[in-house]
C-alpha cells in the first residue's frame, strides 16, 4: 500500500539529487499503479504528480519547474520537523535503486522533511 510518507520520501530522494528523474519515475509508476485504491490524500498526490509529470513531458515545465511543483505537491504532508537525515536520504534511495546511498553526511543535511 503506498502512503504519503512513500511518495514525499521519493520525491525528497529526487529533488535532493540522490536517485534520478529516471529512477524516480520507474519507482513512481509502479508504486502509483493502484492509487485508485488508496486513501484520498494518496489518490490526490498521485493525480496531482501525474499532472506535473505530464507538464514536464510536454515540456511546458523544465525539470527544476516539475522538481518544485512536487514538492508543492508533497509539501503539506510533510513533517515540519527535521529528520535524521540517514533514514530520510536512505530509505527511499535504498527503496527506488535497492542500494544503499553513499551521500556524505554535509550532501545529506541539504535534506530535510
Amino acid at each position: 500500500m503506498l502512503t504519503i510518507d512513500d511518495l514525499s520520501q521519493a520525491v525528497a530522494a529526487y529533488t535532493g539529487g540522490f536517485v534520478s528523474y529516471d529512477e524516480f519515475e520507474e519507482w513512481f509508476f509502479a508504486a502509483s499503479r493502484g492509487k485508485f485504491g488508496e486513501p484520498r490524500d494518496v489518490l490526490k498526490a498521485c493525480l496531482d504528480i501525474d499532472l506535473a509529470h505530464s507538464e514536464f513531458l510536454d515540456d511546458a515545465v523544465s525539470e527544476s519547474e516539475f522538481q518544485r511543483n512536487l514538492l508543492g505537491i508533497v509539501a503539506p504532508f510533510r513533517a515540519t520537523d527535521s529528520v535524521v537525515q540517514d533514514y530520510v536520504v536512505d530509505t527511499p534511495y535504498r527503496a527506488l535503486t535497492g542500494r544503499s546511498s553513499t551521500a556524505s553526511p554535509a550532501r545529506r543535511a541539504l535534506l530535510t522533511v
